[in-house]
């Protein structure tokens, strides 16, 4: 996930819609992961 956050931040113009959207599609658990990491630090565990 971290190399398509650097491709949308730094290379915007190069940006194809349908890969982002399957590369979003498919790899939701990075969201839940990382949804799961912030309630964690918020409720004081990290």
């Amino acid at each position: 996930m971290r190399a398509s956050r650097n491709v949308l931040v730094h290379r915007y113009g190069d940006i194809e819609d349908k890969k982002v959207f399957s590369h979003l599609k498919n790899n939701l658990k990075d969201f839940t992961k990382f949804k799961g990491e912030i309630v964690e630090l918020l409720r004081g565990k990290k």
